[in-house]
């Protein structure tokens, strides 16, 4: 039954995102084309594996792919830890830039979480290879995300400041329909949305509405959360493991993006997704 028009810009495959995104990618263009949404958006963490794939499924389905990356993005190449962001090509050139990005982000990966190597860019690579890209802020992991919700807003308010300088009207502040909500207060999607939206009129930045989809429906959040604990080589009973903690991460409907946000900000943020979407080329392979 169609929904109206919408189109999630950050979205996860199990292809590209092992042991996180469980969705698979034809499956998940097939779930877009019964939404009736336009176009998809292909952003798995460091990488762009799941794009000729996903090429392939937008042919069959008709359902336009909208082709990016969640890139892992430090302030300081010399520590271990960094955040996201969601890059999108708004052309070939675009396209190149972002390629260019994940060449970069291998040549200063380092060994983070579990042994795991993280490829990670920099302010200076986005400063150098930006030209037609899309940047999105992402999710509770992005770089404003977390001084956003510890309350170090003059930061949060500075790097975005920083990110406005270089991508202009191709930023756009990445809202997202769920309430997650860490006990340990570090994450809180519901306030980290709030003040997005706030930053949002203060500077005359667009935001703009995502589902950032790990799995293909809600009933399938429990089998996610399993995958979770075998990441972390942890029971799924570990009360300390690692887990979302809502069954929300999906491919949503219109209805369900204006009944979480309400009519007016739900609107505008579905408005610029289509915005986004309809200035992306459809690539070819």
């Amino acid at each position: 039954m169609p929904n109206g028009p919408f189109v999630s810009l950050h979205n996860h495959t199990e292809q590209g995102s092992p042991l996180d995104g469980m969705n698979d990618v034809n499956l998940l263009f097939d779930k877009a084309k019964e939404l009736d949404h336009p176009a998809l958006a292909i952003t798995d963490h460091g990488t762009m594996t799941a794009h000729y794939d996903a090429y392939k499924a937008s042919q069959r389905t008709g359902v336009k792919l909208v082709p990016g990356m969640e890139a892992y993005f430090t302030t300081d190449k010399s520590e271990k830890k960094s955040s996201h962001m969601v890059l999108i090509p708004k052309n070939e050139n675009g396209y190149k830039n972002i390629l260019r990005l994940n060449y970069e982000a291998y040549n200063n990966q380092v060994s983070g979480y579990m042994g795991k190597m993280t490829p990670r860019i920099s302010w200076e690579h986005i400063q150098n290879f930006n030209s037609d890209v899309f940047c999105l802020t992402a999710c509770s992991n992005g770089l404003l995300s977390k001084d956003i919700v510890e309350d170090r807003l003059e930061k949060a308010d500075d790097n975005l400041t920083r990110l406005h300088g270089i991508f202009g009207d191709r930023l756009f502040l990445e809202i997202q329909p769920h309430a997650l909500k860490t006990d340990d207060g570090k994450v809180d999607q519901v306030k980290l949305n709030e003040t997005l939206i706030q930053l949002s009129r203060k500077h005359g930045i667009p935001y703009v509405a995502t589902c950032d989809a790990h799995y293909l429906d809600r009933d399938h959040a429990k089998y996610h959360d399993m995958m979770l604990a075998i990441k972390e080589r942890r029971p799924l009973s570990d009360p300390n493991r690692f887990r979302y903690g809502v069954q929300e991460m999906y491919l949503k409907p219109f209805a369900e993006i204006t009944d979480f946000f309400g009519n007016d900000i739900g609107t505008i943020a579905m408005n610029n997704s289509l915005r986004i979407a309809t200035a992306c080329e459809q690539p070819h392979y």
